[in-house]
């Protein structure tokens, strides 16, 4: 397997760990306001307890997108007789449409908190 494909490998992977992780710690409400991670839109950072909403709501399509990341790594592992820059592609899109998702979806929790105080 050629070395690039290997770093192809590496990047999903860790992407789609890290995707994981963080879904895991919106999910359970514990990723406090921050300037380095976060869906950061104008409904999400009115208050704290907006942006636990939304994270809230946000956490399971974060989730998805990490698994689509695994997912397209261990495709192109699993699969070296596929191209491997196309799987990337489609492991990409997949991964962009979840977060896209988990956007709207924080938005509209967060919305909906800040209608309720």
């Amino acid at each position: 397997m050629q070395t690039e494909f290997i770093q192809l490998i590496v990047i999903l992977g860790a992407m789609g760990a890290l995707l994981i992780v963080m879904g895991s710690i919106c999910i359970k409400g514990k990723l406090p306001m921050n300037s380095l991670v976060g869906i950061r839109l104008p409904a999400t950072t009115v208050s704290e307890e907006a942006w636990v909403a939304g994270h809230k709501a946000a956490g399971p399509y974060v989730i998805m997108g990490g698994i689509c990341s695994a997912a397209g790594a261990a495709a192109i592992l699993l699969f070296p007789t596929l191209d491997p820059p196309t799987l990337a592609s489609i492991t990409a899109a997949g991964v962009v449409l979840f977060i896209v998702v988990a956007a709207f979806v924080a938005s509209g929790a967060a919305k909906r908190e800040s209608l309720s105080e």
